[in-house]
């Protein structure tokens, strides 16, 4: 243990410095440091030792040095006064000197006090050397957790958890209890599923069926059941043969339609609820999807709202049509919603014709130039686009299986020139003239015929006379 003690042996060189030096506050302002930086460590230590109270009188100290200071300063005035005499009295001397012992006495004490702590310090340090820091360290430990234990607070606790015990005893008793009935009333209600279940099974032509269905705990309340196809049993966890590979993805989407539709359907309060259903016909095949339309249906009859997300746009106009095919069904019911990409990336809501949506090419382009002549129609480049398209589709759908997906359209006329009977394209030869003065005149619109189809303009007399053209020729079959 190292403390620094004052210097106390700063007195020879008192008279031997100017006044400035040897009587600066400095002196003074060293010596307080230096008992803080001591005093400090010996109050580190308290805790562990009854070390005596440090103090150093600075005020007396200062107080003595500045005396000094001030005898001193008059014996150089009257020493500057008269140089060859000599200045000052002995006790003058002796009183500079008594003076400076006063700090010299201060010091004294200070380190004597500074001395002592450092013995007792370092004594204890040795002590402290031959004990065994672990054991220690785990008494001390032992003795705050029965300190802690005891503290009101605590005491609190433990109260609290004797109490919460008893609480918890209650509630378990309770539980049981609930479980009990749940267990009865889960065994009822799954046995109805079940009957619905299959029946909805065999509806949509699925080839298993469900024996028996029962229920466990494990991750909260869920059923457990066994399917049987063909004869076997499949379970639903291992096994052979396995649930994940007996039943295609179709079979396993229509199983858990099958307990969502049960499940809905035995709902009492359902003619107060909004049904959502995601991509219900995803992996179905058409029988499955009609028997969806017709579940759908059966849930739109009965619920306050139906809400159906969907990709397949087809299914949603057949669901429509369904719907609307009813008694008393009010178009104003049904809203028919998409999703459109908007600014930054966002997503917004906007209507949905699904009649347009699902429209195929022909329909399409024999749409946009029924408008254009009503003067609804897009811009006059798409209309003349699609005159060519309406044609073709319009030969295909009078000729299927004779005309090969594909052919351009001027191929389509010189194959209907050139047929011979009892080929069916001959009862067209009537219009293949008309049809390739319209093709010179649409087909400047088709790259496949003019690259710089995008650069032609459009002259809305020609281009309302060569639609009028096109649609006689569908309507009325002949020039």
């Amino acid at each position: 243990m190292q403390i620094h003690l004052f210097d106390q042996y700063s007195a020879h060189r008192f008279f031997i410095r100017p006044i400035t030096n040897s009587c600066a506050d400095s002196i003074i302002d060293r010596l307080k440091a230096s008992f803080d930086t001591a005093k400090a460590v010996i109050d580190g230590w308290q805790e562990h030792l009854q070390l005596a109270e440090l103090t150093f009188n600075e005020g007396e100290a200062r107080q003595a040095l500045g005396e000094i200071k001030a005898l001193l300063e008059k014996l150089k005035q009257i020493k500057e006064a008269n140089l060859l005499e000599a200045t000052g009295t002995v006790d003058e001397k002796e009183e500079a000197s008594d003076k400076w012992q006063i700090i010299i006495d201060s010091v004294t004490e200070t380190n004597g006090v500074i001395q002592s702590a450092a013995a007792l310090i370092n004594a204890y340090k040795a002590k402290l050397a031959s004990v065994n820091v672990a054991t220690l360290k785990q008494n001390i430990a032992n003795l705050n957790w029965t300190k802690r234990r005891y503290e009101p607070a605590v005491v609190a606790l433990f109260a609290e958890l004797v109490t919460a015990k008893a609480a918890d005893a209650a509630a378990q008793t309770k539980k049981q209890t609930k479980k009990d009935a749940l267990n009865q009333t889960m065994q009822t209600t799954l046995e109805t599923y079940k009957d619905s279940i299959n029946i909805l099974l065999r509806n949509f032509g699925a080839q298993f069926e469900i024996p028996n269905i029962d229920f466990n705990y494990l991750g909260g309340l869920r059923s457990d059941y066994v399917l049987k196809m063909r004869g076997s049993d499949i379970i639903l966890n291992g096994g052979v043969p396995d649930f994940r590979t007996s039943l295609s993805e179709g079979d396993k989407r229509t199983l858990a339609f099958a307990f969502f539709i049960a499940s809905t359907e035995a709902d009492p309060d359902l003619a107060n609820k909004i049904i959502t259903i995601d991509d219900p016909m995803c992996s179905l095949d058409l029988n499955r999807k009609q028997q969806t339309r017709t579940v759908l249906k059966r849930i739109y009859d009965n619920c306050q709202q139906l809400i159906v997300l969907a990709h397949d746009v087809h299914f949603l106009r057949n669901l429509r049509d369904d719907v609307l095919r009813s008694q008393n069904a009010n178009p104003n019911n049904i809203k028919c919603l998409k999703l459109k990409a908007v600014i930054n990336n966002y997503s917004d809501f906007d209507n949905l014709d699904l009649d347009k949506e699902c429209e195929t090419a022909y329909f399409r382009a024999h749409r946009i130039l029924d408008e254009y002549l009503s003067g609804n129609g897009p811009n006059p480049l798409e209309v003349a686009k699609s005159i060519r398209p309406m044609l073709e589709g319009y030969l295909h759908r009078r000729f299927p299986g004779h005309l090969r997906v594909g052919l351009l359209f001027g191929e389509i006329v010189n194959l209907i020139d050139a047929a011979q009977a009892p080929s069916p394209l001959v009862h067209a030869q009537n219009i293949t003239a008309e049809l390739n003065e319209i093709n010179r005149y649409a087909g400047q619109f088709h790259h496949d015929t003019n690259p710089a189809a995008d650069q032609v303009i459009v002259t809305e007399g020609e281009l309302r006379t060569y639609v009028t053209r096109s649609l006689e020729v569908i309507h009325r079959g002949d020039a």
